[in-house]
């Protein structure tokens, strides 16, 4: 058997190729890298399609112009899961469950106790949903509550003569607000009830302000009184750029909005106390209406805020400024004299003049005086002594309003008049200088009856004619 050498022969074309392999050696070894490259662009890509089609869905129009996913054939739509995310669960209401026949029966004959699935039961003794207390985040949104009381009358339109008298003895609209987290409180007497004119307005955005709130985000809620929305609408409108969200309480539920009404609890029951204390003190009847309430309403709150301690331990003002009030101590509507002051004076002329405390100013710590021309802001006072610190001329130092404090001068500024009558007040102390003079004059005894057992216990007058007629 013959045995066959293998054909190793190179083909002519094999060894032209191999020849221009040797010389160009350097530019192969270039489209090696440039195919590798391009290798890792193209699987780059297709990781670039698959995480495309991992994400949300887009949505687009077919041909057909029906709404599909953007890549996504009708076929396969239904098969595209949605994410199903997170969600709040809703607190499900008592639900009642119906009993037996034979304890519905027994039920029925006395009704006791009450049972929410028995419909007469509900009908009969069914009370509103009880108001819980909900628990407030520490980066929440900020709360301020408002609402209108009426100290001194309804507040609503006089329908008879008995009610017109009482409105033109004088009524008063009080705006109280309170904030929720510091309970710091406020309360200004208004001049009229609703949006005319802005002093409401401009007084709730500057206790925002006094409390830390102006240039941010708060809520305001109330009653849904067209009078207090409207009010609530200008407090926004003060407080802008800066958001105000509303909030409205139910209609007729009063206790939905508890904060405020704890506030108006507090703040009348101080003010009757100051009421008393100052008839007290001028020996007086203070007429409903009379200035005096419009700035005894503002210091009410100003002490509810730095005296009043709650459950913590704490006064609102401590609670908001983490530091102790530190005023001085006086009655609202005893004499002093306090500093003006100097403008376009001569340095020989006094600058101390009398009047009457009013308060403080909040912010500031300014004392606010009561003269016949006016109301002034001081910063130094002086009190008179206990003997002359409640004249009757104390009556007539009440000069103006929160919203007029000058009584004879046009401000721009004033949103109502001075009441009518509201410095006059009948009493019957006299002055100081009346009481040395009648003291001074001598006094003369009236004639009286002298009885026998008088003499023979004091004794007869020696050398009297009429003994023997004794």
């Amino acid at each position: 058997m013959t045995n066959k050498k293998p054909n190793h022969s190179i083909s002519p074309q094999t060894k032209l190729n191999v020849k221009n392999n040797g010389k160009n050696k350097d530019l192969c070894a270039n489209e090696v890298e440039k195919s590798e490259s391009e290798i890792e662009q193209s699987e780059e890509k297709l990781k670039r399609r698959r995480m495309e089609s991992e994400e949300v869905p887009k949505f687009g129009v077919e041909a057909n112009g029906e709404g599909t996913e953007q890549g996504v054939s009708g076929d396969e739509e239904e098969k595209v899961e949605q994410d199903p995310g997170d969600s709040r669960v809703m607190k499900k209401a008592i639900n009642p469950c119906l009993p037996t026949r034979s304890e519905i029966e027994e039920h029925e004959m006395t009704h006791l106790p009450f049972r929410n699935w028995c419909r007469h039961c509900v009908m009969g003794r069914g009370v509103e949903r009880g108001h819980f207390r909900t628990e407030r985040d520490q980066d929440a949104v900020p709360e301020v509550h408002v609402d209108y009381c009426f100290p001194c009358g309804a507040g609503t339109k006089p329908r008879n003569l008995r009610e017109k008298a009482s409105e033109a003895a004088g009524s008063m609209t009080v705006l109280v607000m309170r904030d929720r987290d510091t309970r710091m409180t406020a309360a200004a007497v208004v001049p009229r009830k609703g949006t005319t004119g802005d002093f409401a307005a401009k007084r709730a955005a500057a206790f925002c302000a006094e409390i830390g709130y102006s240039g941010i985000p708060i809520i305001v809620k109330s009653d849904q009184e067209p009078a207090m929305k409207a009010v609530v609408e200008e407090i926004a409108r003060w407080r802008a750029p800066a958001k105000t969200i509303m909030e409205q309480s139910p209609v007729g539920s009063s206790q939905s909005n508890g904060v405020i009404e704890r506030a108006i609890q507090s703040y009348e029951g101080l003010l009757r106390t100051m009421k008393s204390g100052l008839e007290t003190k001028w020996s007086a009847k203070i007429p409903d209406g009379h200035a005096i309430f419009s700035w005894m309403s503002e210091y009410c709150a100003f002490l509810l805020n730095r005296y009043e301690v709650s459950a913590d331990g704490k006064t609102s003002y401590e609670r908001m400024k983490g530091k102790k009030s530190k005023q001085q101590g006086l009655e609202i509507g005893e004499g002093l004299m306090f500093k003006k002051k100097r403008i376009n004076q001569p340095k020989i002329s006094s600058v101390w003049e009398d009047g009457i405390y009013l308060g403080i100013k909040g912010m500031s710590g300014e004392i606010i005086v009561g003269t016949k021309d006016g109301v002034w802001k001081t910063r130094t006072i002086s009190r008179k002594p206990k003997e002359i610190r409640w004249c009757q001329s104390n009556i007539d130092m009440v000069g103006g309003v929160p919203w007029r404090t000058n009584a004879d001068g046009e401000e721009e500024e004033a949103d109502g008049a001075m009441p009518d009558k509201v410095i006059t007040i009948e009493t019957k102390q006299m002055e100081p200088e009346e009481t040395k003079e009648v003291q001074a004059k001598v006094d003369v005894p009236r004639s009286f009856m002298i009885s026998k057992r008088d003499l023979e216990k004091h004794g007869y007058t020696s050398k009297c004619q009429d003994v023997g007629r004794c």
